[in-house]
């Protein structure tokens, strides 16, 4: 029963072997023989085959998830039979300079971390908690927005080296305080005083969740290091531009105290995506210094999550050994369960390699923990989109558009390109490529485009005056060609461009974001997919670790292939070596005005 109520607790969601075992059988030593035999007593009992299963699934390498919808008792709620869910909002900054925001962040910050490592409750990251800070919005809206059954809020005022700190427990659906309590102390004592708050909030929840003794660290003895470290983890949470400044701050962190590996690990984190965000610093010094800084949180502390998923990223990207980042990336993911980055990049490792089934478990857990970051609700819909659930994809990428999450916008486009609705298609690829906000002026190349796209379809063999206008695309390098070469379906262009990137060690991790769509099906069992995966290292690995879900490895008289037949045969709803021009279309009106800036999308329209 324990393993089935497991299950059942993750409302249809896929649990890992590892959550089983740390759920059921807490600290004993037991095989895995025992939980399939588990799994197995279940099946027997609901007449159920483990080959085509009606009540059970097995995630091939994961874990397993039920099938049928959980509906909740008469009487019942549907949160009442699953973890409470914790909401932690950004503690509200009372002191007389409002430089000390960082400060109360950072308390918030920390009793999150504390609350995330309690078993039998699920908090909310940081990320989504924070996204409400300095709207006047009540209690229970933000709660429902977070699907949140608590929420936890507080002030702080720092009088020289003084601080008080208040902190409440509320029942959103009551406006009830369950808990409040103050706090006046040295800011040396700050660490028991995160403790202690986080303490509080378990003890007044134990009926719900059991007796559990909250134990915190200590991460440096150094309390200007730790004000340091605040502040820079501040700005790292604000992303953007602020990525320099948390930076910088980090610098400063950990030239204060050098022992402190948790500041390392931020620096590292920091430094590794400046290529995503609008950074001083160049790709080999940011190179360098996020090596330098994880290689140095991991002599300090060899379990630190978020060095570790770091140096995952490296051990592929820069060392091409792909079996050791993934072994980093596990390892970090298994030390650091309730860290939602840490999901999150093992999630896009995963599936940049084809392993769709294991991303999306991390992709579910992120979103569940952080719920209003784009980048978390868009990865998840388009892995919903690659495996035929449409249905549940379509409110994450509507939540991810409305949150910022430009990668969906491709998606859009290539999917209603390929279908035959260059209409719909062009509306998504202005949002992509219309950017208002720099200097450039994109709009006389997208008008060429537009014109360029029509010819192509009205004279699809003639590409020439397509590919040369795709080649001059003004903005995101060497992958956006590559989007605009798969958007249009030029194959040869694709891997020709592909090949080259992966080569020239260009960072192309962005364009499997979007190749395992049904859609593509002909692109990734193309011999030259193959090839240029194998150079990269992933044949060595899907040998290791198994091949892409439902795909195998064929050898035909063109070359070595993936052969995808079973991953395809439910999701793929139409053929998709067929030209994109599936009907005769004349020159018809753009459905946009591109002529004006400021462009949005809404309902396969774009609208200023």
């Amino acid at each position: 029963m324990a393993v089935l109520d497991c299950l059942v607790k993750a409302s249809n969601s896929v649990v890992t072997r590892q959550e089983i075992f740390d759920s059921v059988w807490r600290g004993a030593v037991v095989s895995d023989e025992a939980l399939t035999q588990r799994i197995a007593e279940i099946r027997k009992a609901f007449g159920d085959s483990v080959h085509k299963p009606n009540f059970i699934e097995t995630i091939p390498k994961v874990g397993f998830r039920l099938i049928p919808p959980v509906v909740p008792l008469p009487g019942e709620t549907g949160p009442g039979t699953v973890n409470p869910v914790i909401a932690v909002l950004p503690f509200v900054n009372m002191s007389e300079d409002p430089a000390n925001e960082y400060f109360s962040d950072g308390i918030s910050g920390e009793v999150i971390n504390l609350l995330s490592k309690v078993t039998g409750l699920d908090v909310i990251s940081q990320t989504s908690s924070f996204s409400f800070k300095g709207q006047n919005r009540k209690v229970a809206d933000i709660a429902r927005e977070l699907s949140a059954s608590l929420i936890v809020e507080g002030t702080v005022r720092i009088v020289d080296n003084h601080v008080r700190i208040t902190a409440q427990l509320i029942d959103p659906s009551t406006d009830k305080h369950l808990w409040s309590d103050s706090y006046d102390l040295e800011l040396s004592d700050i660490f028991s005083l995160q403790e202690d708050i986080a303490q509080s909030i378990v003890t007044a929840l134990q009926d719900e969740i059991g007796t559990h003794t909250v134990i915190g660290s200590r991460p440096t003895g150094n309390i200007e290091a730790y004000e340091l470290f605040l502040s820079g983890r501040h700005y790292f949470y604000q992303r953007g531009a602020a990525m320099d400044k948390a930076i910088r701050v980090l610098k400063m962190a950990v030239e204060e105290d050098p022992e402190f590996a948790e500041a390392w690990a931020y620096l590292a984190a920091a430094a590794c995506v400046t290529w995503v965000y609008q950074t001083s610093i160049g790709d080999e010094e940011a190179i360098q210094l996020a090596d330098q800084a994880a290689r140095r949180s991991l002599d300090l502390d060899p379990g630190m999550g978020l060095a570790l998923a770091v140096q995952a990223m490296f051990a592929y990207g820069y060392e091409g050994d792909v079996k050791r980042g993934f072994q980093l990336m596990d390892f970090a993911a298994d030390e650091y369960p309730h860290d939602t980055t840490i999901r999150l990049w093992a999630g896009m490792y995963n599936h940049h390699w084809g392993y769709l089934e294991e991303a999306l478990h991390h992709f579910q857990y992120a979103c569940r923990h952080n719920p209003r970051a784009g980048i978390t609700n868009g990865m998840l819909g388009q892995v919903y989109l690659e495996t035929g659930r449409e249905e549940l994809a379509v409110p994450h990428l509507a939540k991810a558009t409305e949150l910022g999450w430009p990668l969906h916008v491709c998606t859009q486009a290539s999917r209603h390109m390929m279908r035959g609705d260059f209409d719909a298609a062009f509306a998504y690829l202005i949002v992509a490529f219309a950017d208002p906000g720099t200097d450039s002026d994109p709009l006389p190349w997208i008008h060429e485009l537009e014109e360029a796209g029509r010819s192509y379809i009205e004279n699809p063999a003639s590409t020439d005056a397509l590919v040369e206008v795709l080649e001059r695309a003004p903005r995101e390098g060497v992958w956006g060609k590559l989007y605009l070469f798969l958007i249009f379906n030029l194959r040869d262009q694709f891997f020709e461009h592909f090949s080259r990137a992966v080569r020239d060690n260009h960072l192309w991790t962005m364009i499997m974001m979007i190749v395992w769509l049904p859609e593509y099906r002909a692109y990734v069992e193309d011999p030259r997919f193959f090839e240029i995966m194998r150079g990269d290292g992933a044949l060595e690995l899907w040998e290791h670790r198994g091949f892409p879900d439902g795909c195998i490895r064929v050898n035909d008289p063109t070359g070595d292939r993936l052969d995808c037949s079973e991953r395809y045969q439910k999701t793929l709803s139409q053929s998709v070596g067929a030209p994109i021009l599936s009907r005769t279309a004349g020159r018809q009106p753009s459905i946009v005005d591109t002529t004006r800036p400021g462009y949005h999308v809404h309902q396969d329209k774009v609208r200023r």
